[in-house]
């Protein structure tokens, strides 16, 4: 708290690490956003390097929500790119939490209707994958993650866009959608067709609509630059995919489904990347053993 008083930029290193201990954290962290604007830059910088623990990096945007500043706003708002869901999960909260103490902060809309694009993105795609992959036994792993990770990204759509307009009304949207109660998602689904417009609102309503067909889904995903992917072949493309967790669940269903046309995916590259994604990694290793697949 002294360094705090201080705001002496050389104790910021000594103060960052602090985070990752319970004992110290709340200090830390009360320490460092008395800096202000000050600190956003080696919060940043710390969270883009790869030698930070999980557990100090995802205090880093808590302590960002606490900096009432515009630059603070956009470092967040930047961290959503991130390949792990828990972390940008982590991020936007953190900006909505900011906003909520500090209206006036918001990040530019270009940059928020960018990201939410993004999460549209992921959404359609997610959709998709649902709608082709063959619910077995052997993927009955693959179909619970896939609709974790819908579930998570329409989260962080409804999340974005109250950067945009009223957060209290958008996560009362949000809730009602998932009512068992045709009139209260009906309702909801009203609601936003009249706040929202041009593409986001297509996109949106898009998503949000009940039982949308395949060929709705794979329209806006062309709209959105995207292709579409048929079974087999979208297990390779899924076990590619930058999130890890989702990758390692793709390669595995490849081995429970016996997919040996598609066991050559075990030596890509970009699916048993141990830096970037360490779960396949292991997944891959795992199952090449079983396998007894040449390196």
């Amino acid at each position: 708290q002294a360094a705090g008083r201080l705001a002496s930029p050389s104790l910021l290193d000594m103060l960052i690490p602090l985070l990752s201990d319970r004992a110290t954290r709340a200090a830390a962290r009360e320490a460092i956003a008395a800096y202000g604007e000050t600190a956003v830059d080696a919060l940043v910088a710390a969270m883009a390097s790869p030698s930070t623990e999980r557990r100090l990096r995802d205090q880093l945007p808590r302590v960002l929500a606490q900096i009432p500043s515009s630059r603070a706003a956009e470092a967040l708002l930047d961290r959503l790119d991130h390949p792990d869901d828990g972390f940008r999960f982590i991020c936007l909260r953190s900006l909505g939490r900011l906003r909520a103490r500090h209206p006036h902060v918001v990040p530019s809309t270009p940059a928020i209707v960018r990201r939410l694009e993004e999460e549209l993105g992921r959404a359609y795609r997610y959709q998709e994958w649902l709608m082709v992959v063959r619910p077995s036994e052997e993927t009955r792993l693959l179909c619970n993650a896939l609709r974790e990770k819908s579930a998570k990204t329409v989260d962080r759509i409804f999340r974005l866009l109250a950067m945009q307009h009223p957060p209290a009304e958008l996560y009362a949207a949000s809730r009602a959608l998932q009512s068992p109660n045709a009139r209260v998602r009906a309702n909801a689904i009203e609601y936003l067709d009249n706040l929202l417009e041009g593409r986001t609102k297509k996109w949106v309503l898009g998503l949000v609509e009940e039982r949308p067909a395949l060929d709705q889904v794979r329209r806006r995903l062309r709209e959105q630059g995207q292709t579409a992917h048929a079974w087999p072949e979208l297990l390779r493309h899924q076990a590619r995919y930058r999130d890890d967790w989702l990758a390692a669940v793709a390669v595995f269903t490849v081995w429970s489904a016996k997919q040996s046309t598609l066991y050559n995916i075990m030596n890509d590259p970009e699916v048993a990347d141990g830096d970037r994604k360490p779960i396949a990694r292991e997944t891959v290793d795992a199952l090449r053993t079983r396998l007894n697949v040449r390196v």
